[in-house]
């Protein structure tokens, strides 16, 4: 995700990561954290929690609280996207870039970009 931060820096003062919690496991999350720190230390990290194992749901809230708390302000979701060496390969992985992006193409004020990353195997 650095790429996705970096590109973040360059286009607005307020940035903010935003990690869905959908692992119960403390340890994960605080290892989460602690990376965080080492390489995004001067970008906030709000953790959304959800119910349900639902990562789109808790995205949705906090973009549209974001939508409220700053009415007529624009707000860009930048996305890492893995991108796989081969087509059928995009089998394997669940897209979470895209359903987010589908997601939130319905609302205002909302620009959803997506920043590939590439993964040498």
């Amino acid at each position: 995700i650095l790429p996705a931060l970096e590109y973040a820096r360059s286009i607005g003062l307020d940035c903010r990561g935003v990690h869905v919690n959908i692992n119960s496991d403390p340890q994960r999350l605080e290892k989460m954290r602690k990376d965080w720190d080492t390489f995004a230390p001067d970008i906030h990290l709000v953790i959304l929690e959800s119910d349900y194992r639902s990562l789109i749901r808790p995205v949705l809230e906090y973009v549209d609280e974001a939508l409220r708390e700053h009415p007529g302000h624009v707000i860009t979701v930048i996305v890492p996207e893995y991108v796989p060496r081969h087509w059928w390969q995009s089998i394997l992985h669940e897209n979470a870039a895209f359903q987010i992006k589908l997601a939130l193409s319905s609302r205002k004020n909302v620009i959803v970009t997506n920043v590939r990353y590439f993964l040498e195997t």
